[in-house]
């Protein structure tokens, strides 16, 4: 990924990564860069899934609700933010759980 970042200036920037660039020294390439890094957690990274689903996330306050209708179905998102300071990736200090 590094080289996909060559040449930008991302101090104060927040990259943004599919599922695909959850990897460890991806994490860790925008952070020496001066930005920040939110990626998605699913079940390619074994370890990491481990981690987040184990969370404490009924202790976790409901940040935000929707509910809408979109695609003639209703479509409610839930979501929840927590700082944690012992997730095994780059860095990582928080995590946010949304439930469709």
């Amino acid at each position: 990924m590094a080289h996909l970042l060559d040449g930008l200036d991302l101090k104060n920037s927040v990259v943004t990564t599919d599922p695909l660039h959850t990897k460890h020294d991806h994490g860790a390439c925008p952070i020496g860069r001066g930005a920040h890094y939110v990626t998605v957690v699913n079940k390619n990274r074994h370890g990491l899934y481990a981690q987040v689903r184990k969370l404490p996330w009924r202790d976790v306050p409901l940040g935000h609700r929707t509910r809408d209708h979109s695609h003639h179905r209703e479509e409610i998102y839930r979501l929840k933010v927590a700082a944690f300071s012992h997730l095994d990736h780059a860095s990582a200090r928080q995590a946010i759980q949304v439930v469709r």
